[in-house]
């Protein structure tokens, strides 16, 4: 029975299929190739005809021609589109052993959750294949992050790194994953790599998301780590993150969102992240502590006397660490009559030592 296939204003049965791919292939005379190509792209991308190129891309003896049927598929976005076809896709992906024709089967794949099946495939260049054609929204990031831990190739891990950094990714998805990710219950054994992924990320959207809500950050864990567990686990996070503000410097929104954050917590947010605070006013240089004063005396202006106090008790810490920014901060200080006189000596001390 002959099954009549209908494209580009013809009919043609299913045995003339397989010949025009072989023409579409790259080891066809350009203008025979490029005749054939035009015609693939026509032709209606109904199911028989899906089927039909799939089989040529499991069964096909040269490369060529399983490379083009497999681009014909997703020039139409047809691995998408037929479940079917996605699952024998991803089949002859996992066996394909030219890196050319396995490349050409992710692009068969874009888009599908059989791309996302192949992140996990031994072969580099087909987890890199993967990994352009995904888009990094939140929907993906977790999975993406998966990968990131789980791989050890290092093409592998920039191309991440990369695309995280060009794609603005969401810093709570990531701090969420890191809290809660199976496998990383040691973070010392992956300090290095969440170092790296500090780094092309937002620093005042992750200092935002390491710092959260003392309730949130329980709801949200309270499954997973015992108290104890999810402060230390916090602790290790804001730890990397400090020595990432020391390597990169810290950014004008991330101080201003100190800044920020500080006026608005209340005095029990304060209390527990106290000692990452003082510590974070080690990794300023002597520019960005000028910039925090300076915007510490702006925030202070319209802030209540609780916000004020802790600013100030920021101020103190950050001249022993930067004793140079002393005048300015003693300064700021006397400007605040609602607090204590004793923190403009506590400054002045701290210069001093």
């Amino acid at each position: 029975m002959r099954t009549a296939l209908k494209g580009a204003g013809v009919e043609m049965n299913k045995k003339d299929l397989p010949q025009l791919v072989r023409q579409a292939s790259e080891i066809t005379p350009p203008k025979e190739r490029l005749e054939a190509v035009a015609r693939l792209k026509q032709m209606p991308m109904q199911r028989p005809v899906a089927h039909l190129l799939c089989d040529c891309v499991g069964h096909m003896d040269h490369p060529a021609w399983r490379t083009a049927a497999a681009q014909a598929l997703g020039y139409h976005k047809a691995g998408k589109e037929f479940e079917e076809v996605q699952a024998q896709l991803v089949e002859y992906a996992q066996k394909e052993r030219d890196p050319i024709v396995a490349r050409a089967i992710v692009f068969a794949l874009q888009g599908s959750k059989g791309a996302k099946a192949l992140l996990c495939h031994s072969r580099e260049e087909v987890v890199l294949e993967v990994l352009f054609g995904m888009s990094f929204f939140q929907k993906d990031l977790e999975r993406i992050l998966e990968i990131y831990f789980q791989r050890s190739e290092t093409r592998i891990l920039k191309v991440i790194l990369k695309q995280v950094q060009a794609g603005g990714c969401c810093a709570s998805v990531v701090v969420r994953f890191l809290m809660s990710a199976d496998g990383l219950e040691d973070l010392c054994s992956v300090s290095g790599r969440i170092f790296q992924l500090f780094g092309v990320l937002d620093q005042s959207d992750l200092f935002r998301a390491l710092i959260g809500r003392t309730e949130e950050i329980q709801r949200t864990y309270r499954d997973i780590w015992t108290g104890i567990r999810r402060r230390e686990r916090q602790q290790e996070l804001l730890g990397i993150f400090e020595d990432r503000v020391r390597e990169d410097g810290a950014s004008k929104s991330f101080i201003r969102a100190v800044v920020e954050i500080i006026g608005a917590a209340d005095e029990a947010i304060f209390d527990r992240y106290r000692r990452a605070l003082r510590s974070l006013m080690g990794a300023m240089g002597l520019e960005e502590a000028l910039f925090l004063i300076q915007e510490a005396e702006t925030a202070g202006r319209d802030m209540e006397k609780a916000g004020i106090g802790r600013l100030a008790e920021l101020l103190v810490a950050l001249v022993r660490s930067v004793p140079a920014v002393a005048p300015q901060a003693q300064s700021v200080l006397g400007q605040w009559k609602v607090i204590s006189p004793g923190a403009q000596v506590q400054a002045f001390q701290a210069r001093a030592r």
